[in-house]
């Protein structure tokens, strides 16, 4: 995958095994990245980004919106 240039090294210090499953039709495969382990690494949100609909649903009825 190098060679066909679908894939490159990295010198990254965090890495995700990579697997090509075939798929049912013959002669395809599914490229799968496993980042199971990186996700154990990461570190929640203490104050993740609202969602769009709960900023719209604390804006229902407000009489004035300001703009900077």
């Amino acid at each position: 995958m190098i060679n066909a240039d679908i894939i490159e090294p990295s010198k990254s210090s965090y890495a995700a095994p990579i697997f090509l499953i075939p798929k049912k039709q013959k002669g395809e495969y599914r490229f799968l990245v496993d980042f199971r382990k990186l996700n154990e690494q990461t570190v929640n949100d203490r104050h993740p980004i609202p969602r769009s609909q709960d900023i719209f649903r604390a804006l229902e009825g407000a009489k004035y919106f300001l703009n900077s």
